[in-house]
């Protein structure tokens, strides 16, 4: 339970990280409301999976942000996908190997 509750802080820290900006640059300054917080998390959160609704609101903004997000959603998907899985293998196979012993 406890790499689970490591997992899931790095998962978030990571949705975070780029929810903000990418929500940002493609949607510009809103006035906060309490769905504004969900809205950012479920656009990062589905991208992990290959979600890519929103490219379509990139490239009407495009003139705005540029080639920053596309290389930011590269990066983004490159290490939640690969590095956090790899991560969470690394984490439970250490301790299935500390449970043997």
């Amino acid at each position: 339970i406890h790499d689970l509750k490591f997992f899931m802080l790095m998962l978030t820290v990571f949705v975070l990280a780029f929810g903000v900006p990418t929500y940002s640059l493609v949607y510009g300054v809103e006035k906060f409301t309490w769905h504004l917080p969900r809205a950012i998390i479920n656009l990062a959160y589905w991208q992990i999976f290959g979600e890519l609704e929103a490219l379509d609101e990139i490239e009407k903004n495009y003139e705005i942000s540029g080639y920053v997000m596309f290389i930011l959603l590269i990066a983004y998907m490159t290490v939640a996908s690969v590095l956090l899985i790899s991560l969470l293998i690394a984490m439970f196979r250490y301790n299935s190997q500390m449970f043997r012993m």
